[in-house]
């Protein structure tokens, strides 16, 4: 922040290059405090001016999430990709979307959205078909191979997979997220030949069958930590 704030500055005549560099580097309170000034009505004007810019049918959906979450949040949450945005219903890929996965380029062939509950709003995926259908049909699977793995390791290893409990539903945050306020993805839309399918992964347990094989991995969890703790000195 402070570097784009003292970049909007005018730079001091006759100043050499070092005295300019050092003065980025090691501000003062005072050129801290007006430079951040300088950017007070970019603060105000950005926000106001993309809001405005969003066209009325992205900004139909926003009554649609929580009240609770902040005007920057629900303006990330517009701007969710380059050019793509949440919606009620499906539509287009963006321009410019690439697989974060194979890096190719997707298309009306590879293009995926997927429904973010409870709002029940769409958004564009970051991932081709191919690798959504490859987690749903092996992402449960994986989960448990690496839980099998972790035991071997350390506690820490098995906290981080075990702590949120056996998975359900396809969930990535990277190329998956959803803003707060959501709970899961319950639903994804296959562009190629307009397909929904359940975001649940398969294999994956629900209710009873879920609590009893998470109870099983926290108590291997609690073994592992008191293994792992050191006597107390005699």
């Amino acid at each position: 922040l402070l570097k784009l704030s003292f970049c909007a500055l005018p730079r001091r005549c006759q100043e050499s290059r070092r005295r300019h560099a050092d003065w980025t580097l090691f501000p003062t309170p005072s050129r801290a405090c007006s430079s951040l000034l300088l950017l007070l009505p970019i603060l105000l004007v950005v926000p106001s001016w993309s809001h405005q810019a969003l066209s009325q049918s992205q900004r139909g959906p926003l009554k649609d999430l929580p009240s609770r979450l902040s005007p920057p949040q629900r303006l990330l949450s517009r701007l969710h990709l380059r050019g793509g945005a949440m919606s009620t219903t499906h539509g287009n890929p963006p321009e410019g979307l690439d697989c974060m996965c194979t890096f190719d380029e997707i298309d009306s062939t590879s293009y995926v959205e997927y429904q973010a509950q409870p709002s029940g709003l769409w958004y564009p995926a970051k991932y081709g078909a191919e690798t959504i259908q490859e987690m749903l049909d092996t992402g449960y699977d994986k989960y448990m191979t690496d839980v099998e793995k972790a035991s071997s390791d350390c506690a820490a290893a098995v906290r981080r997979l075990v702590v949120k409990g056996p998975p359900i539903y396809l969930s990535d945050v990277h190329a998956l997220p959803i803003v707060e306020g959501q709970t899961h993805i319950s639903t994804v839309w296959f562009c190629k030949d307009s397909r929904e399918v359940s975001a649940k992964l398969k294999g994956a347990l629900e209710g009873a069958a879920r609590e009893e094989l998470w109870g099983v991995q926290k108590e291997m969890l609690a073994a592992m930590e008191s293994a792992e703790t050191p006597a107390p000195a005699p």
